[in-house]
């Protein structure tokens, strides 16, 4: 019974906020057909240049399009 009143006590949005205090360079991505970035590590923000606010919700290749150049 106790385990039940803890599972009930939790969000997504706590579960989102443990993840973006994990360590490293992590994003979490979604298995929808764009691979939308669900959440993203303080450092994975860093290292992408580009805000959370910016990246989460987005298809992984709507953030990061290909380099034309390439």
């Amino acid at each position: 019974m106790a385990n039940d009143q803890f599972r009930n006590t939790k969000s997504p949005a706590d579960f989102q906020s443990i993840f973006e205090a994990l360590p490293g360079t992590l994003a979490l991505i979604g298995t929808d057909d764009v691979f939308t970035i669900l959440g993203a590590t303080k450092e994975y923000v860093k290292i992408s240049g580009i805000s959370r606010e910016q990246l989460t919700g987005k298809g992984i290749f709507e953030s990061f399009p290909s380099n034309p150049d390439n």
